[in-house]
């Protein structure tokens, strides 16, 4: 891979994704409204670390060596998974009331979560399936060089329907979220995998658009500030429009529309403001060091959501809410959010940081293969 100076706009990019994506984990969506208002605002986060992980694959995608790539994404991604995952497995082991695999031997089960994630730390079903995307790359390189047209890739031709399918292709909930219990062990795991396999297929085309833009982002980049409000209009009328198609139970759940719209005008937005947010010096340094520390606080904030629920069921239920459409408090509902994000986000950037200096002082020089940064 080609060595590249880091684009301070996509590292910005990073730290306001990894706040997304807590944020959009420590909101209760139980209420019917402001459960649709969540989904359409503020989950999602995991596809702007698509496209992130799309633009900078295509980025420093010169003199590209697939076992080299293969190599530095297990020790980068998946070493640094395995091994946080060990605090939410031994969770599971020890203290969970729900495991769908427990029927199964054990060092089964340790299989079964880490190739799904679901179980043992919800969010890391993106690991399975960015392993997928990982495996692609060789011959979504070769795609790309592929040229058709005399001067289209083949890749990018193909990008427009792969985008209009992503977009309005409904979020897939299989039965087995919701019958666990009456199906066997087995018939929930195919289920988690066929899941992973079905978002695989949809966050796709949005890898592919991170590429497009990498590739020619000094030519498109720009048109997304200049048509702003073009992209405003589309996000605001398809969010009203989606609310209603998903609150009259038309559609079964969200789509990745608004999730696109969102990133255009992020990447519009820091792409041109990337200089004035250099010149603020702490606000660039202090996203700059959230961003290098996302995939840790990826990995570890779920444990400290868990954690917060299984305290408040035992202290104060009051204040953790989880309420029904009959039972809302809209200030107990913000308060609620507010701190088990804030807690969250931090405990696991201040856990992150622990972990990495201690392990600097026991002279281990790639802590990024134990946390992920």
């Amino acid at each position: 891979m080609g060595n590249h100076a880091k684009l301070n706009y996509i590292h910005i990019f990073r730290a306001i994704a990894i706040i997304i994506i807590v944020l959009g984990h420590s909101v209760d969506t139980s209420h019917e409204i402001m459960g649709i208002l969540v989904n359409i605002f503020i989950q999602g986060g995991t596809v702007l670390f698509v496209f992130i992980s799309g633009f900078l694959f295509q980025y420093l995608s010169d003199n590209f060596s697939y076992p080299t790539y293969l190599k530095k994404k297990f020790f980068n991604v998946i070493l640094p998974y395995l091994l946080t995952s060990v605090i939410g497995i031994t969770w599971v082991f020890l203290f969970a009331k729900h495991n769908p695999f427990v029927s199964i031997n054990k060092i089964v089960q340790v299989g079964m979560f880490l190739t799904t994630g679901y179980v043992h730390n919800l969010p890391t079903w993106y690991i399975p399936m960015t392993s997928i995307l990982f495996l692609s790359a060789a011959v979504l390189l070769k795609l790309e060089k592929k040229i058709v047209f005399n001067k289209y890739s083949l890749l990018f031709f193909i990008l427009p329907v792969l985008i209009c399918v992503s977009c309005f292709l409904p979020s897939f909930k299989r039965i087995v979220f919701a019958n666990e219990e009456i199906m066997s062990a087995w018939q929930v795991y195919a289920g988690y995998l066929e899941k992973i396999l079905f978002d695989t297929v949809s966050l796709f085309p949005i890898y592919i658009l991170g590429m497009f833009f990498a590739k020619y982002r000094q030519k498109y980049i720009k048109i997304l500030y200049q048509k702003r409000v073009l992209i405003w209009t589309m996000f605001i009328g398809g969010s009203i429009i989606l609310f209603f198609l998903t609150y009259y139970h038309f559609l079964p759940a969200k789509l990745l529309f608004t999730n696109v719209m969102m990133i255009l005008l992020i990447l519009g937005y820091l792409w041109h403001y990337d200089e004035k947010i250099k010149e603020h010096e702490y606000i660039n340094k202090y996203l700059g060091i959230i961003a290098d520390y996302s995939f840790a606080i990826f990995f570890f904030h779920f444990y400290f959501i868990r954690g917060l629920v299984k305290l408040a069921d035992h202290f104060s239920p009051w204040f953790f809410l989880y309420l029904s459409n009959e039972n809302f408090h809209l200030g107990y509902w913000i308060i609620s959010a507010a701190t088990i994000f804030s807690i969250s986000f931090f405990g696991s950037l201040f856990v992150a940081m622990l972990i990495k200096k201690v392990l600097e002082k026991m002279g281990i020089k790639h802590t990024r293969y134990f946390i992920g940064a």
